[in-house]
């Protein structure tokens, strides 16, 4: 299994992600994931021109990964 961060390429409105952090066999299952837990931004985590998506190297220092914060 592979960790991959997928992220949003345009800014984000109210109740909609904006990222995931995912564990999947490959880039595919991982942006499916996505899709399946999707909120109001709706099945967009499969378009790579909407979202970028980049496997998680685990070897590394400690740190945050993911860190997403909107206020409205």
């Amino acid at each position: 299994m592979k960790l991959f961060l997928l992220k949003r390429n345009f800014p984000v409105r109210y109740d909609e992600n904006d990222g995931f952090v995912i564990r999947a066999e490959n880039e595919f299952d991982a942006r499916c994931i996505a899709n399946e837990n999707h909120a109001d931004e709706g099945r967009i985590w499969d378009c790579e021109a909407s979202v970028s998506c980049q496997e998680i190297n685990i070897n590394g220092n400690k740190g945050i990964i993911l860190a997403d914060f909107y206020e409205a």
